[in-house]
């Protein structure tokens, strides 16, 4: 049984890496965009139910969103943009 995976799109600078634990039932992943981590996000970015099997999880970052194309497009002109800035997490 799988216990974890992790799926990774690119986009031309752009990476998206998200690392699921299925045990757990925990998400997480990065974005990089020209080699610097721009964003962390977590299971309430990523659902659980969505991108639980390898197969939903790399159909979730081609998914179309908006005029840009899939996902991983969009995030890729947001980068390039300046809209797609560095988020701050606050300490728990």
């Amino acid at each position: 049984m799988l216990k974890m995976f992790q799926c990774k799109s690119t986009y031309q600078k752009l990476v998206v890496s998200i690392h699921v634990d299925v045990e757990k039932k925990d998400v997480s992943g990065t974005i990089t965009y020209d080699r610097r981590i721009v964003r962390l996000f977590d299971v309430a970015d990523a659902p659980f139910h969505e991108v639980s099997t390898p197969e939903k999880a790399e159909a979730w970052l081609r998914r179309p969103i908006g005029e840009r194309g899939s996902l991983v497009e969009t995030l890729e002109w947001q980068a390039r943009t300046g809209q797609l800035q560095p988020q701050m997490r606050q300490a728990a």
